[in-house]
């Protein structure tokens, strides 16, 4: 059986916008930690339709991964339905936004790089063309990337 632990915070005082920034998550940050939506804070994410079709394959089975996934999507599930395409919604009270973005063609600069055939490079396109819509607020939330 796999539980999520969630430690509420006190009450942040408002952020200005500019503040907020905007993360991707990839798959390996949702693998490895299922409550990850709310260790970011008053920041907005993002998550890519391909992370979503990744999870869907670590469903089945009984590993850490497997579970994981599975809580993952669960918990998307509860806290939105189908909010989630429409400019996203509020994590709670005192986190940011959540939505998911669409398959999007690559970007010119990426395209020579990456030709969409690996899940990571969409991942990689997704934040690239967040930060060029975004500006510096847009970050890539890797594994390796400390969570805020």
């Amino acid at each position: 059986m796999c539980y999520i632990w969630r430690m509420d915070r006190a009450d942040p005082a408002p952020v200005p916008n500019s503040n907020i920034k905007f993360f991707v998550l990839d798959t390996n940050v949702v693998l490895h930690d299922s409550a990850c939506l709310y260790q970011f804070k008053h920041h907005d994410l993002i998550i890519p339709i391909t992370v979503i079709e990744e999870l869907d394959k670590f469903k089945k089975g009984k590993g850490i991964l497997n579970c994981n996934a599975r809580e993952f999507l669960r918990a998307l599930d509860a806290l939105t339905g189908d909010r989630l395409f429409n400019g996203g919604m509020k994590i709670g009270p005192r986190n940011g936004k959540i939505s998911i973005r669409l398959e999007q063609p690559f970007h010119e600069k990426l395209i020579t790089n990456f030709q969409g055939g690996k899940p990571d490079h969409h991942i990689i396109n997704t934040a690239y063309l967040m930060a060029v819509e975004k500006g510096e607020r847009s970050e890539l939330s890797e594994l390796a990337i400390s969570i805020l």
